[in-house]
């Protein structure tokens, strides 16, 4: 094997100063390094099998104190790969893949570090190759190559590692992993998914994604269970069976003109097929959206080469399927994927180049499929009416009336946000005859019941005033929680405490006021409750040790003024 003595990096200093503030991510940067990992996979994978029958790709991403690593055991990078892969915008021989613009790898090494190492030995090749890029000896003296060192090693090792030094502040500083984690599992899903008939036309080879040390893994949402809308209608149920809403469409081909502009300035209109496929469903029952295990999984995302490209942060609602309204049920309800052949992309992977014509038509072909959908019994369903009208069993009067009657309770609270509120809650409950009577009787206890008045007070913590807003539920919440805390309004100096009506220590204080020697119990735990909650704040903005709480709430509990104190 020829020897490596230096890699070119020969660009203008002012690009790599370009490539350093860039408007990119810390998400974005880490699926550039998960992109070039599974495309070295991709193509070197029939060649490691040969050898490695069990193998299996892992690609594992570490963030220590000042350093973060990546590694993967993928086909690594060969003589020839690592003649051009340091320098910026040098395409790769093969742009079918995920690492197609040549810039990947370097854009996001700069962009979130100013120094970074890159080490690496190809499958076949008994040569581990390294080189260190310090982006300010780049910049200032203005560096055309870079030295490289390398090893022996065994033929049938493959491995690329990354290590990125001296770390942007700036871009590294205010993520949270877990929210990091579970965006990354929902882009390279497809790469988690097991195996599944339903989803096996998208399915790519399954890998390992490592974060530190915590494989990545992704849950499907699901899908509505139920009858058919039109069953449950007037006072006589038809008996039929309750079925998953769910369709999947293979791949059709949808051709289109478009204007192209040759090298001599002539405009001809040239044919682009687009290849699409993929699967619209029914989100299941509302009790789940309650518990927030659906919330934010409505709406579609779009695919590209087996990853996510739109949908992560930004939901895709088409028109013709979700229909226009965020409060209709359609919009609420119905999900899914939408993967794409044939179709460039964005530099930044973050938008497919499809106007807005072209997705309209695309939306609408696929909105016609899913107005006939065949479950095999003879039958043609419509699946947009089916999560538009399979609704809450409660009548539209009773709802309003309950609604008219907590307006009314809450003379001080603005009537048309809470009437959006309660209307959207009642529309949301769905129906289901084996417990109808005890969702009917939790619906009406919740809209109906007499609740405490909400309570709003300002505290001092710290060298900050924050205002404390005590409420009370008996909505669907754990039974055995007491009460939960948000801060999250941090930028606001706001704490959220709710109270958990339903939970059997606070009933018991709360019905305890009906007898004058008891009275007290309720003030006294409420006023416990915010005690810990001042002083989770307090800890949090200090030590942020668990010994900190109780430093807190020692110093704290003098100063809090129990509801009965005058």
């Amino acid at each position: 094997m020829k020897e490596i003595k230096d890699v070119s990096i020969v660009w203008e200093s002012t690009g790599y100063s370009v490539l350093k503030n860039l408007n990119a991510s810390i998400l974005g940067v880490f699926c550039e390094f998960i992109d070039n990992s599974i495309q070295s996979y991709k193509t070197k994978k029939n060649e490691i099998r040969e050898s490695e029958t069990d193998y299996k790709l892992q690609i594992e991403i570490f963030h220590g104190d000042d350093e973060i690593t990546i590694t993967d055991n993928a086909g690594g990078i060969d003589y020839n790969n690592f003649l051009r892969c340091i320098k910026p915008a040098n395409r790769p021989d093969n742009t079918n893949g995920l690492h197609e613009f040549g810039l990947g790898m370097k854009y996001a090494a700069v962009w979130l570090s100013n120094e970074w190492e890159l080490i690496s030995t190809a499958i076949g090749e008994d040569v581990e190759r390294k080189v260190i890029f310090n982006y300010h000896d780049v910049v200032n003296k203005n560096l055309k190559k870079l030295p490289t060192i390398e090893r022996k090693v065994d033929r049938s090792t493959h491995y690329t590692t990354v290590r990125l030094r001296k770390l942007e502040t700036k871009h590294v500083h205010g993520y949270k992993w877990k929210i990091l984690n579970e965006k990354i599992a929902s882009i390279y899903r497809n790469f988690l998914r097991k195996e599944d008939d339903f989803f096996d036309i998208w399915e790519e080879d399954n890998i390992d994604i490592i974060i530190n040390h915590k494989p990545l893994s992704w849950k499907e949402s699901g899908f509505l269970n139920a009858q058919w809308w039109k069953d449950r209608q007037g006072k006589i149920a038809i008996h039929s069976p309750e079925r998953e809403w769910k369709y999947k469409f293979d791949w059709m081909k949808l051709p289109y003109e478009e204007e192209v502009l040759l090298d001599d300035n002539k405009v001809i209109k040239k044919e682009i097929i687009i290849e699409v496929s993929g699967f619209i469903g029914i989100l299941p029952n509302a009790k789940d959206i309650y518990d927030n295990k659906q919330k934010g999984k409505n709406g579609f995302s779009l695919f590209r080469r087996g990853r996510m490209v739109e949908g992560m942060n930004d939901r895709i609602y088409p028109k013709d399927i979700s229909s226009v309204s965020p409060r209709s049920r359609q919009y609420i309800k119905l999900f899914g994927e939408i993967h794409f052949r044939n179709v460039d992309i964005s530099f930044d992977k973050t938008k497919l180049s499809i106007n807005r014509d072209k997705r309209e038509h695309i939306f609408q072909t696929i909105a016609t499929l899913l107005k006939r959908i065949d479950f095999g019994d003879g039958k043609a369903y419509n699946l947009l009416a089916q999560a538009d009208k399979y609704k809450s069993s409660f009548e539209r009067n009773t709802a309003k009336k309950a609604i008219e009657n907590q307006l009314e309770r809450n003379k001080n609270k603005n009537r048309t946000v809470l009437n959006e509120l309660a209307e959207n809650e009642a529309a949301k409950i769905e129906y289901d005859d084996t417990y109808e009577k005890k969702e009917e009787e939790q619906f009406n206890t919740s809209i109906k019941g007499t609740l405490p008045e909400p309570v709003t007070s300002t505290k001092k913590i710290g060298e900050y005033t924050y205002t404390v807003e005590f409420h009370y539920s008996d909505s669907l919440m754990d039974e055995n929680r007491i009460f939960t805390v948000n801060n999250n309004y941090k930028e606001l100096k706001t704490i959220q405490i709710t109270l958990n009506m339903k939970n059997k220590i606070v009933r018991s204080c709360y019905e305890g006021k009906k007898n004058p020697d008891k009275a007290r119990q309720f003030e006294l735990l409420c006023g416990f409750v915010e005690l810990l909650a001042i002083s989770k704040v307090k800890a949090e903005s200090g030590g942020r040790e668990p010994k900190h709480v109780l430093y807190a709430f020692n110093d704290y509990s003098g100063s809090i003024k129990w509801f009965n104190e005058e």
